[in-house]
């Protein structure tokens, strides 16, 4: 059994929220074990960098655990040759932040 470490931000209503949070853990063939959750109160706000517009009384939860997974018994397992070389990593661009996202993303 595999345990892959996760974590899901969830914004919106109260209702829509815990809703998400019940259906994660009961609505789905995957066996979540939530390890932590931390809920922050939203103010009025517009929709912005992906997040959805918020009024009072919205909250963002953070929802952190482990999904669990069987692999595959019956999968080939891969191993890479000895002799193989590393495919060559892109050159970085010159005065270009790379943490900054790009602009349509």
């Amino acid at each position: 059994m595999a345990a892959i470490p996760i974590s899901i931000t969830v914004v919106g209503t109260y209702d829509d929220t815990l809703a998400f949070l019940n259906d994660v853990q009961t609505a789905t063939p995957r066996l979540l074990l939530v390890s932590g959750i931390q809920g922050t109160s939203q103010k009025d706000a517009p929709a912005s960098g992906g997040r959805p517009a918020t009024k009072i009384g919205d909250q963002e939860l953070v929802i952190t655990g482990f999904l669990y997974a069987l692999p595959d018994p019956t999968a080939a397992i891969s191993t890479p040759s000895p002799t193989a070389t590393a495919p060559a990593l892109p050159a970085p661009v010159t005065g270009k932040n790379p943490l900054v996202p790009a602009a349509g993303k």
